[in-house]
């Protein structure tokens, strides 16, 4: 993990490389997003917030069971 890509000089291409600046983890040559899975998952968090699903402050986790029913 790097902070930034200025860190070596000259440059180094590693296979695979968390540069935390830039929130992209970097698996040659397919790069991922960090910064989009932070949103989504940010999003996730104040929808349930908003639901009362998951406490407002404080640590914890949630559990949300997923019932399937069977069709006549």
């Amino acid at each position: 993990m790097l902070s930034h890509r200025e860190v070596f000089n000259p440059q180094v291409y590693p296979i695979r490389l968390c540069i935390a600046s830039e929130r992209k983890f970097y698996n040659m040559p397919f790069p991922i997003d960090m910064g989009k899975i932070y949103a989504e998952a940010a999003a996730i968090l104040e929808r349930l917030h908003d639901l009362g699903i998951f406490p407002v402050s404080g640590p914890g986790g949630v559990m949300i069971p997923l019932t399937v029913t069977e069709s006549e």
